[in-house]
């Protein structure tokens, strides 16, 4: 592996990072409660065992759009 300006550079991508396998989840778990919360963030956020605040930022930090339930 390159590292290149502080980050490293992988010859192949058949495994994401850690990073992006961790974020990959927390969307997952996020969209999976608020749709089954309806999009109410409080219980969402009581199912997930964070604060609805935490919920918030991350929703805003990772960009998050979960489609309606179905």
């Amino acid at each position: 592996m390159a590292i290149i300006r502080g980050t490293q550079r992988r010859s192949f991508d058949i495994f994401p990072t850690l990073k992006e396998a961790r974020e990959s989840a927390e969307q997952e778990a996020i969209c999976n409660a608020l749709q089954f919360c309806r999009g109410n963030k409080q219980k969402a956020a009581d199912l997930l065992g964070i604060r609805r605040l935490s919920l918030k930022y991350n929703i805003l930090s990772l960009l998050l759009t979960c489609s309606p339930l179905q």
